[in-house]
């Protein structure tokens, strides 16, 4: 009996992105129930390939701009029963004829424009997180719950010491930590970078006693057009000496999942101040090593870290010009606040990084695509 066949459309499974991960987690776990391959909009060019057991397509042209013209003909050419797309949905500018279930994030309010004339072809719709069904459902849309998730058998409490030695970091500073990809304002680590400055400054603490980490493109050039400067914004705030990031050739590489693994070992406190998070697998991966949080209250961030971290309560709403939709500014005072509260209070850390181990248990990918996507699945199928 032929397997319903799932196109699954997004990056390629090996890339060291968000989508990357979720690419390559979900689509292993649901072959060999389903026959999956995947239509990777980047990450491959020419010929398909198989990756580990997975069927992966390049799109028709490089100019095919998220292969949008592609999947309409990799639909039709391999018979495909179902196409799942998972990118940022507003940006796509093209038209979907097919039937699709969107798995897109939300991250914002109200939901753009252009993201419901595509939600309105839909045959379902994935929601990563709460925020995100509540956000869909009062643009009328119903969504099935499908957040994203992490292996604990990777990301899980590690000896810091010997981490931190991997990394070349001092074994007795105080670390902040902060992993994201600089691809313009979203992340906001400008205001992280002011919110730390604040901190140290007032504190009196020295660049031996407490480094900020970040694991992130720091530079704004053909590799990251629309990234900041970041050294510029350091030296500026007096913080160079205190400020460790990865090395950029590094970061373009990436890390294996074991090095994220050991990278989130190296911190006491691990920071997302971003305006908006479709979901934040850096969230999930921190806490399931062990490591308290400090991320916006807004979005998916509160529901993901509740009682294993600290919110920062938001200054002001900006209305971002592509979308159209809000998205949430940090107060960096509460921000700098929140970086001593944990500085200083041991025990509030060690509780806090127990409870997000605990929590980190509930995105276990196996039992989010047991759970969730599996029936969500069979039943969008039976009602072609």
């Amino acid at each position: 009996m032929r397997k319903p066949l799932i196109l699954w459309w997004s990056v390629a499974p090996w890339a060291k992105t968000g989508y990357g991960k979720v690419t390559y987690n979900i689509c292993r776990r649901l072959q060999g129930d389903f026959d999956v391959r995947i239509l990777a909009y980047t990450g491959l060019h020419f010929g398909s390939i198989e990756w580990e057991g997975l069927k992966v397509y390049p799109p028709l042209s490089i100019y095919d701009d998220y292969a949008v013209r592609s999947v309409h003909y990799y639909y039709h050419r391999l018979k495909a029963d179902l196409v799942i797309q998972h990118f940022d949905l507003w940006a796509l500018k093209g038209e979907i004829n097919i039937p699709f279930v969107a798995y897109t994030p939300i991250d914002q309010e109200p939901l753009p424009p252009l993201m419901i004339r595509h939600l309105r072809k839909t045959v379902g719709i994935l929601a990563m997180t709460r925020f995100a069904q509540e956000v869909l459902k009062r643009a009328g849309f119903d969504s099935v719950y499908m957040p994203h998730g992490v292996d604990t058998s990777i990301y899980k409490p590690m000896d810091k010491v010997k981490c931190r030695e991997y990394f070349g970091l001092p074994k007795d500073a105080f670390i902040f930590l902060f992993v994201g990809a600089a691809h313009g304002p979203r992340k906001n680590i400008p205001a992280l970078l002011r919110a730390f400055a604040m901190f140290v400054k007032r504190e009196r603490i020295s660049p031996d006693e407490c480094i900020l980490l970040l694991h992130t493109y720091v530079h704004r050039d053909v590799h990251n057009p629309y990234g900041y400067e970041l050294p510029y914004i350091w030296q500026y705030l007096g913080i160079e000496r205190y400020v460790k990031h990865t090395n950029p050739l590094e970061y373009l590489v990436g890390f294996s999942e074991r090095e994220m693994a050991m990278l989130y070992n190296t911190a006491d406190v691990f920071v997302l101040p971003s305006c908006g998070e479709g979901f934040g697998l850096p969230l999930v991966e921190a806490m399931a090593c062990g490591k308290p949080i400090i991320g916006t209250e807004f979005s998916s961030i509160p529901e993901i870290i509740r009682g294993a971290g600290l919110t920062v309560r938001i200054a002001e709403y900006i209305c971002w010009d592509r979308t159209l939709a809000w998205a949430a500014v940090i107060d960096t005072e509460d921000l700098a606040e929140k970086l001593a509260k944990l500085y200083y209070d041991d025990r509030l850390r060690e509780k806090l990084g127990k409870a997000g181990v605990r929590r980190a248990k509930l995105y276990e990918w196996d039992r989010l695509v047991e759970k969730f996507l599996r029936p969500a699945l069979h039943m969008w199928l039976e009602g072609r």
